[in-house]
């Protein structure tokens, strides 16, 4: 006999629906800002490939994405005492510095 999965998205049938919304008290853990930094230099490719084919709402999501990641990283750093934590972000802030004068000059 064969088992077939059922077609419920949980155990009452219900499905849940989640919120976007985040508090804006709530800080960012370093871990988080660490791979959304990483995320944007990767995505850097194909938001060039996005502009050469027309999808310029992705572009635009793209910079907006790099302006809130710099507005969290300055956001942290205000909140951080540790010395190395405080060092690797500004380094991260730099990077995205970087990053976002690139993105406006050639996106």
């Amino acid at each position: 006999m064969t088992r077939t999965r059922s077609n419920r998205s949980s155990k009452n049938g219900h499905t849940r629906k989640t919120s976007s919304h985040v508090h804006p008290d709530h800080l960012a853990t370093f871990h988080g800002i660490h791979h959304w930094h990483k995320h944007l230099f990767e995505e850097l490719g194909w938001m060039i490939l996005a502009k050469k084919y027309g999808y310029m709402d992705k572009v635009y999501a793209y910079k907006n994405s790099i302006q809130r990641l710099k507005d969290t990283i300055e956001k942290r750093m205000s909140s951080i005492k540790d010395a190395d934590r405080k060092k690797d972000l500004s380094i991260l802030h730099e990077n995205i510095i970087t990053l976002q004068e690139h993105a406006n000059q050639d996106l």
